[in-house]
């Protein structure tokens, strides 16, 4: 069975940071521009979405806009960067699936 992945992915931002310049992404002003136009900052925290349902999901658009800035120093695409460096990840949840889990039947009522 293939499924389709929606996921919120949490970083720590500092960490980020630290290994954004790793990575070789050290303009650190373009860094938070391009991370700003595609997920957001809450705290300490970036978060980010990956849809897979849209075409233009904001996990992938901001690997490649890092790809296309840093072409000449990267050694990994940024996708594979960003999978490596999530601190923590939420994913889309089946009702159905959960109550199973749980034990019990979910009742849905339609107005």
């Amino acid at each position: 069975m293939v499924g389709i992945s929606i996921d919120l992915y949490i970083y720590n931002t500092v960490l980020l940071n630290q290994r954004l310049r790793e990575w070789g992404a050290k303009d650190k002003e373009l860094n938070h521009k391009i991370l700003r136009s595609c997920g957001t900052f809450v705290g300490d925290k970036y978060i980010l979405l990956n849809n897979e349902l849209w075409e233009c999901s904001p996990y992938y658009t901001v690997a490649t806009l890092f790809d296309s800035a840093y072409k000449d120093i990267a050694e990994d695409s940024f996708d594979i960067f960003l999978m490596m460096s999530k601190e923590e990840g939420i994913n889309a949840v089946d009702k159905e699936e959960i109550a199973e889990e749980l034990g019990f039947e979910v009742i849905d009522e339609t107005i």
